[in-house]
């Protein structure tokens, strides 16, 4: 093995591992990763594709009350009240949690600029005791409550109902559950507290 001219086999190698690297360089990028199938399921219906990418925009939401760090917070506008209250560290522990769970949509989207109030422990209780003057709360109302208001009838009054929880009475209008001039006559006996 001694007289083997290793220099006369040297192109032979660099050309078959060049051959092998284009090869290599052709298949590769041909073999696509899968993009993940996604299955949403709305009202029983089988949705199925390709994720799509979806544009977010920046709001602020200004939340207030009984959390850990009131303030104003950046959100996505596809936000929720219990998206915002991450960022402002949660309900404290002074916070009316019943009153929360009975009256607060956490669901609720939010939109630039809206504001959420979280209650402390018998804060709902003075509000209420404060305006006792024939302010009518719309999240927790009754039907013949509702429908003692002028220009408010029973099927008005349980459209109200089935549109709770409300963060403002404005959101009457905005929801289209109250023309504006009827809204009007009623918003100053209105409250959400």
């Amino acid at each position: 093995m001694e007289g083997v001219d290793l220099k006369k086999y040297l192109p032979f190698v660099v050309g078959l591992l060049g051959v092998v690297f284009i090869v290599i360089g052709i298949v590769v990028p041909k073999v696509k990763t899968p993009q993940p199938e996604i299955t949403i399921e709305t009202g029983g219906e089988e949705v199925k594709g390709v994720k799509t990418e979806q544009k977010l925009k920046i709001i602020l939401v200004d939340v207030a009350g009984a959390v850990e760090k009131p303030g104003v917070y950046q959100l996505t506008n596809d936000s929720r009240i219990v998206d915002a209250l991450i960022p402002a560290g949660g309900l404290s522990a002074k916070a009316d949690r019943m009153y929360i769970a009975k009256t607060i949509n956490m669901a609720q989207k939010l939109t630039d600029g809206s504001k959420v109030y979280i209650p402390f422990i018998n804060e709902a209780v003075n509000i209420a005791e404060t305006n006792i003057t024939n302010m009518i709360n719309i999240n927790s109302a009754t039907l013949d409550e509702l429908d003692k208001l002028p220009g408010i009838g029973p099927i008005t009054a349980q459209k109200i109902i089935d549109n709770r929880s409300y963060q403002n009475i404005s959101e009457l209008v905005s929801r289209k559950v109250l023309g504006s001039s009827v809204y009007a006559n009623i918003k100053d006996r209105l409250s959400v507290y």
